[in-house]
């Protein structure tokens, strides 16, 4: 009865299923079954809701800008990725520093960084979390090295994103 009520309901008949065979569900149309709220952020899916503003996207990649990526050539500090890519500044990128300084650069990235993402490695039984992360580093554990070497490829990604942005924007 119920199956009847159903194929009513979607507004067909409902044909026998043969022995060994599921039955097929005639289609409805989508508008049907989608609610005001559905129908909205299935607009913002296919591109048709707003975009994010250009403000906010320069406001990301100043933020990102001011994360650290070296030393300065002195040593007196970190310099943020801004201070690495001006010619002018003398800095020290993660490949030329120390196991010392390496640390220090990591740890205080990833002291800074909110939305630490928690991972997972192979040869750890447990997740590796921020608060591992950080005692590992300083420790310089087998884990604790990968991480920087992890780091270090960041470091080298956002500086060659930053290059050719800067390259791209010259031409």
């Amino acid at each position: 009865m119920a199956a009847r009520r159903s194929a009513k309901m979607r507004g067909g008949r409902r044909k026998p299923t043969p022995v060994g065979k599921t039955a097929r569900r005639s289609k409805v149309p989508v508008s049907s079954k989608i609610t005001q709220g559905a129908q909205s952020q299935r607009a913002s899916i296919s591109g048709k809701a707003s975009k994010p503003s250009a403000s906010r996207a320069k406001r990301v990649r100043a933020a990102v800008k001011r994360v650290f990526a070296g030393v300065l050539h002195d040593g007196s500090r970190l310099a943020t990725v801004q201070e690495v890519l001006d010619p002018q500044v003398p800095t020290r990128t993660s490949k030329d520093l120390s196991i010392g300084e390496s640390q220090k650069l990591c740890l205080r990235r990833i002291k800074e960084n909110e939305s630490f993402v928690s991972m997972r490695m192979l040869g750890t039984s447990e997740v590796i979390d921020k608060k591992r992360a950080l005692s590992e580093i300083k420790n310089l554990s087998p884990i604790g090295l990968h991480l920087l070497e992890i780091e270090h490829r960041y470091i080298l990604l956002q500086l060659q994103h930053h290059h050719r942005r800067a390259f791209n924007a010259e031409r």
